[in-house]
């Protein structure tokens, strides 16, 4: 498959957490071998592989979720603090060059963004040169469909998932607050993680999520779909082996929309 696609860069990501994979760190040494491919790993950060793996790796990204119910992403809350724990191994003994932190809000927990944002930036500030490293990153949450799967009552659910304006507007206002207190808390957001996601939001993106679910918008028209452009640059993997252009048609895991098997693609010497 490597031969046929030749990936310059390749991303270790869902469809199952990939640490947990028995032999994780030979994969990685594997990959490792393509010429100038560059490696990154997505993680839930509940799991640090042993092995020299991390020598191969340009970028992790750590997801990291709310407490509801008094679970962490329906699991018990001490994973939080393990998570934690391994974020600080990811920037101070790694040696990866650039470390992620994610956080997926919603309207049910963007009230957590500020005290989320406060604490990884308190926890891990005192060690400069590791702490360099970091990027959080702020990601709005909404929920996908195929077009042809879009219903009124599906638009409806999304709306009520995503965040408020008022909401978003309220944590621009809370932030501004905390940064008059906090100054280097506000260059470090602004020039270390992708802040400026919430002013997107208030000025027309949240909008454009909205409208993501929204039947009306579909079918799309043939000169809307010419226009993307995704399929050439990436090929998405899933963990049965089955090949998708996009990451939107590998969601769903439909295999109708797969570009096949890698046990079909073409022999390639060499």
């Amino acid at each position: 498959m490597v031969k046929f696609i030749q990936p310059k860069a390749i991303t270790l990501a869902g469809g199952g957490e990939p640490t947990i994979y028995p032999r994780f760190n030979d994969a990685i040494l594997k990959l490792a071998k393509i010429p100038q491919v560059k490696i990154g790993l997505i993680t839930n950060g509940v799991i640090y592989p042993n092995g020299p793996w991390v020598e191969h790796i340009q970028w992790v990204r750590v997801s990291f979720y709310s407490i509801e119910n008094e679970m962490y992403s329906g699991r018990p809350v001490i994973l939080r603090s393990l998570v934690l724990n391994n974020i600080s191994r990811y920037l101070r003994e790694s040696g990866i060059p650039n470390v992620g932190v994610h956080f997926l809000f919603y309207r049910k927990n963007i009230s957590d963004v500020l005290p989320f944002a406060k604490e990884i930036y308190s926890r891990f500030r005192k060690d400069q040169e590791s702490f360099r490293k970091m990027h959080i990153q702020f990601k709005p949450a909404f929920i996908m469909a195929r077009p042809s799967g879009l219903t009124p009552k599906l638009h409806r659910k999304n709306i009520e998932f995503l965040p408020s304006h008022d909401q978003v507007k309220n944590v621009l206002l809370d932030f501004e607050r905390e940064f008059s207190v906090d100054e280097e808390f506000g260059r470090f957001l602004h020039s270390q993680s992708n802040f400026g996601i919430f002013d997107q939001l208030v000025n027309g993106y949240l909008d454009e999520l909205v409208n993501v679910t929204n039947p009306e918008n579909f079918p799309i028209e043939n000169s809307q779909r010419e226009s993307c452009y995704v399929c050439l640059a990436y090929r998405l993997l899933d963990p049965s082996g089955f090949i998708y252009p996009c990451f939107t048609l590998a969601e769903h895991r439909s295999r109708e929309f797969s570009l096949g098997h890698i046990s079909e693609l073409p022999s390639i010497d060499g």
